[in-house]
């Protein structure tokens, strides 16, 4: 669920129509709330470049700003019918903040990272997943210094990690 005071974020933009169909321009929301069932809520904000041309919104350049977040994305959403498609997702976040508001595994992960992956949307049903890349995290309280893999969630499966690389209590491995 996505909002702000009344139910709706803060938003302000302008689009105009194109020569070839369509109406392209610049859009921003915020300072909302993002809240996913019923973890914690989230201010988030975002400023979006966009196409809507047949029923296709094209991100062209947008980012999303949240606590210790900041992601650039870009791609294509199907809106006619069961909206369907892929956003492109690069820059920083804070593993804590994702814990708390996104996957809430318990497992109590925290780290500043690197992102670089995609959220794809099939109607109602999304997920996220690619390559983290980060250092000063921890897991379970304990501290790791350097960590890298790869991570999928879709609010379903729970959070999936694989080829975890980690230093940690003296040494480095891969999990």
């Amino acid at each position: 669920v996505i909002g702000g005071a009344g139910g709706v974020a803060q938003h302000q933009g302008r689009l105009a129509g194109r020569p070839q169909g369509g109406l392209a321009g610049h859009v921003s929301f915020g300072p909302g709330i993002l809240k996913m069932g019923a973890a914690p809520e989230l201010s988030v904000g975002t400023d979006i470049d966009v196409v809507v041309h047949r029923g296709i919104l094209d991100v062209q350049g947008a980012r999303l700003v949240a606590d210790k977040t900041d992601i650039a994305y870009r791609g294509r959403i199907r809106l006619a019918g069961r909206p369907q498609g892929q956003l492109r997702l690069e820059g920083k976040v804070d593993l804590a903040v994702l814990e708390r508001h996104v996957f809430r595994s318990g497992l109590g992960f925290a780290g500043a990272a690197r992102w670089n992956g995609q959220l794809s949307i099939d109607g109602s049903r999304l997920r996220i997943e690619g390559h983290v890349d980060g250092t000063a995290g921890a897991v379970l309280g304990a501290a790791i210094p350097r960590f890298a893999g790869w991570l999928s969630y879709d609010g379903t499966s729970g959070l999936v990690m694989r080829d975890l690389d980690v230093e940690a209590l003296g040494g480095s491995g891969r999990l």
